[in-house]
């Protein structure tokens, strides 16, 4: 009778991804901004972008990315569905094991930022993969909520 109840932001419920731009070079900051702009400025549920590099990686990851992927072009643009339990799990894990530094107040935003990079690379969770990023905005534009 006292409180309001809680309007349901739509927001709540829409689902996020992961974008990753893997090249097998090392690229310039500009182009990858360039790349990841053309698609964020298209579709607003990108909530995590990186550039995986191919020669930096572990042979064992990349096997595994591989096997979920159906293209090898340079730039290859993934799509990873972000769980946001899997982020708070890796969060929790994190200051589980430097629980000293999270008492004291020493974990950074870098070492939050590294949890959660962890959980946004899940590469059980790809969903799509693709050569160009018009196929990425159609994909995201389709799929949307």
């Amino acid at each position: 009778m006292f409180f309001k109840k809680k309007k349901k932001d739509p927001e709540d419920n829409k689902q996020w991804y992961s974008l990753i731009i893997m090249t097998q070079d090392e690229m310039y900051e500009d182009e990858y901004e360039g790349l990841s702009e053309v698609i964020s400025d298209q579709v607003d549920n990108v909530g995590f972008t990186c550039n995986l590099i191919r020669k930096n990686t572990s042979h064992g990851a990349l096997i595994e990315i591989d096997q979920k992927i159906n293209t090898a072009s340079d730039p290859c643009f993934i799509l990873i569905l972000i769980n946001n339990d899997d982020i708070k799990r890796e969060v929790e894990l994190m200051e589980k094991q430097h629980k000293w530094k999270k008492f004291f107040g020493y974990l950074t935003p870098a070492d939050y930022f590294e949890a959660m990079e962890r959980a946004n690379l899940n590469w059980d969770a790809i969903i799509y993969s693709t050569d160009n990023p018009e196929g990425i905005i159609q994909y995201l534009n389709d799929h949307s909520m």
